[in-house]
């Protein structure tokens, strides 16, 4: 995340399409303004305070001022990208993301493609492409804060699911092709919103549950096991040992002096 001090005056300073002719490598430097990369074809390596970021197609990366970058790797095929460079004039905090790959790339070439035709077209003002600039990162954080939205509505429709199904046989995995997404991103949304690994908050609640149904039913070990959907009773013993550091049965006798109405 790179936090910019934002107001209307976003000054643009420089602009470009480049097209690679054979073997590239980014020149290693150190600017004085910020840089918008956006890749439309390729894939390139850049390096920027020893963090190494692999862009490929329809992915931004956002390089700071004052910080050395450079390639660390050849492209060894053709790569075409967008840059930008701009500077900041007046203070207003706001977050732009360091990297990021744009879902919906059509309005961000669109309006990259505007910029470029106003900066070298001598009857537009200098300040177009000023607006233009304003307008580019406008788009990159609106991208961002509409991801975000959708990856908190994502989670919170995992976490009910997990709620009502916690009895079953559930995994990541299993969740991920229920909602129709790859395992990746539905664990990084959900550590993104909770603060929690998915798989570790599967196992919390599975835990919770077993834990209740060993102190407030008169279930056997075994009938909770597969109350629980565990394989067996000696796997349901040894996932609450692991992770509890005692028995099913030993936990239960922590919780002998507790009344259970039958009725």
């Amino acid at each position: 995340m790179i936090l910019l001090n934002k107001d209307e005056n976003t000054e643009y300073s420089s602009s470009g399409l480049f097209k690679s002719d054979g073997i590239w490598c980014h020149p290693r430097r150190v600017i004085d303004t910020y840089e918008i990369i956006f890749v439309y074809e390729g894939t390139a390596y850049i390096c920027e305070d020893g963090i190494e970021y692999e862009l490929g197609a329809n992915d931004i990366l956002i390089l700071e001022p004052g910080k050395l970058h450079y390639g660390y790797r050849e492209s060894e095929n053709f790569v075409s990208f967008m840059w930008l460079h701009f500077k900041i004039c007046k203070k207003q905090h706001c977050s732009l993301p360091k990297h990021m790959h744009m879902s919906e790339p059509y309005m961000l070439k669109n309006l990259f493609a505007q910029c470029l035709h106003t900066v070298n077209t001598p009857t537009y003002s200098p300040v177009c492409a000023d607006l233009y600039t304003a307008l580019i990162l406008e788009e990159i954080a609106s991208e961002q804060k509409t991801r975000a939205y959708a990856g908190r509505q994502l989670s919170a429709n995992i976490r009910e699911w997990i709620r009502l199904n916690i009895e079953k046989d559930i995994s990541v995995c299993s969740i991920a092709r229920h909602f129709g997404y790859h395992e990746n991103h539905v664990s990084r949304v959900f550590k993104e919103a909770y603060g929690v690994g998915l798989k570790d908050y599967i196992i919390k609640m599975k835990l919770d549950n077993a834990k209740n149904l060993l102190s407030a039913s008169l279930y056997s070990v075994k009938q909770i096991s597969r109350i629980l959907s565990f394989r067996s009773e000696n796997h349901f013993i040894k996932f609450f040992k692991y992770h509890v550091k005692i028995t099913p049965t030993e936990y239960r006798n922590t919780y002998i002096n507790t009344h259970v109405n039958k009725s």
